[in-house]
């Protein structure tokens, strides 16, 4: 894939955009003479966008989550997204990284809690012409770009947790369709019915090569390295919880930290440089800015423990997965492994297909999925 790097610095009255191409030695640009565009937005219309699209989240959760709901909710009347996506991605800009296949974003700031490869050029979904891969700063280019070389087999590992008192989801669907597919070559499967605990999510983590957690994510404000997948929760604990806060209790009740993996278990504990992990629960991809726009969350802690790449969410996930009786989340994997095509590419084709799926098009069913890491 021939790539393009895009790095945003926003300001009080606008935002630069700048551009590194991989010939730009070849296009006669000089180094002293950056490549880069003005938009007309600044941070403050970013936090505004980010905060609307959080309401409509929340507007569709009071409906039930909905999909005849979802698909009355209007994001080009209710948001700015679009619109800033439009400055973004100008004609001068896109003429810029015409015929390239894969975009690096390096976001600033607030732009860190928005899905670029969503917006929009002319109606086009970003998604629909590029691989993305989101990078939290353009010095990590250099580590995940080492090697595009593919593993002779994949070994799974997958932790699905069945989360049916609490909202009548199954996330363990997700794992037994994955089980179920023959590209594989060993799997393991860690469910609700033998209590998945924060130990059985560190052990024998060196036999596999993917790590896929169908779960539930949390995201502190208060501190971003309480951030954590659930692991479990035991039915107990639940009549416990009843008409109570359970966000308020993932914080600060001692009998659910067994089940719970944070940022900080994960810098702490995790050993094994993942080829992939995808984290398919609610706000995985969450992070605090710290100064410096450091982030701090979920990926941090992957990034830490020399994960390559990692699959994660910017808003929540609860959707209709459903395709025929099977989680539509294999789709990824077929074009990854089976395929053989690049993550960020399995991951653009994957999307392609199920935001073309009728019971699927409005983009709350996909685009908080992100590539962050190595695309290969």
């Amino acid at each position: 894939m021939k790539s393009v790097l895009l790095e945003f610095l926003s300001t009080e009255e606008k935002t630069l955009i700048f551009v590194i191409r991989q010939d730009w030695e070849e296009k006669n640009i000089a180094d002293f003479e950056p490549l880069f565009f003005e938009a007309d937005f600044n941070e403050r219309d970013v936090i505004k966008c980010v905060e609307e699209i959080r309401g409509l989240y929340d507007e569709w959760s009071k409906h039930n989550y909905e999909s005849e709901y979802l698909n009355n909710i209007k994001l080009e009347e209710r948001t700015e997204f679009y619109n800033i996506g439009n400055k973004i991605f100008s004609d001068e800009l896109m003429n810029a990284i015409n015929g390239y296949d894969l975009i690096y974003f390096v976001p600033f700031s607030a732009l860190h809690h928005l899905p670029l490869h969503a917006m929009r050029y002319k109606e086009v979904d970003i998604i629909d012409d590029f691989a993305c891969s989101y990078l939290p700063s353009a010095s990590v280019l250099q580590f995940v770009n080492k090697s595009k070389e593919r593993p002779k087999e994949f070994k799974l590992k997958g932790i699905g947790v069945d989360f049916k008192q609490i909202d009548s989801l199954e996330f363990a669907d997700e794992i037994y369709d994955l089980i179920d597919e023959k590209y594989f070559s060993n799997k393991s499967r860690d469910f609700i019915d033998k209590e998945v605990t924060k130990k059985v999510f560190f052990e024998k983590n060196e036999q596999y090569d993917i790590l896929h957690c169908a779960t539930h994510g949390f995201s502190s404000s208060n501190n971003p390295l309480n951030s954590s997948i659930i692991l479990y929760f035991p039915s107990d604990l639940l009549k416990e919880l009843q008409d109570r806060d359970i966000y308020y209790e993932i914080e600060n009740n001692p009998k659910i930290k067994e089940y719970l993996v944070t940022v900080n278990d994960l810098i702490s504990n995790l050993k094994t440089g993942f080829e992939l992990v995808f984290m398919s629960a609610c706000v995985t991809g969450e992070n605090k800015n710290e100064a410096g726009d450091e982030l701090i969350g979920l990926s941090r802690g992957l990034f830490y423990s020399g994960t390559k790449s990692m699959i994660v969410t910017l808003f929540n996930t609860f959707r209709d997965v459903s395709i025929n009786e099977k989680t539509h989340i294999k789709f990824f994997y077929q074009y990854w492994i089976e395929e053989e095509k690049p993550k960020a590419k399995a991951l653009q084709l994957y999307i392609k297909k199920i935001k073309n799926i009728k019971k699927f098009k409005h983009p709350f069913n996909w685009f908080s999925y992100i590539l962050i890491g190595n695309p290969y």
